[in-house]
């Protein structure tokens, strides 16, 4: 597998940052089926106003967004969020 298969260019990553902290705006949140065979995985993906990259969120991030907006995703939207 080639390094841009395992990382796909349409995904935010850390390093993305340069070391700063990154507020978004989100747009829309998403389930969506990841990778593939006996390793994909269904997801929150979260989409921004800002980029056009978006954010596969893992049930940790899931948790900090529901504690700050609520138990619906829907009413996330519009929300701002700093990413590390």
């Amino acid at each position: 597998m080639k390094f841009h298969e395992m990382y796909p260019k349409d995904r935010i990553y850390a390093a993305d940052f340069g070391g700063k902290p990154v507020t978004l705006t989100i747009k829309a949140v998403e389930m969506k089926a990841l990778g593939e065979g006996a390793k994909q995985k269904t997801l929150p993906v979260w989409h921004f106003e800002e980029t056009t990259k978006t954010f596969p969120a893992v049930k940790t991030n899931g948790v900090c967004a529901r504690a700050m907006f609520g138990d619906e995703s829907d009413e996330w939207v519009g929300h701002k969020i700093t990413l590390y």
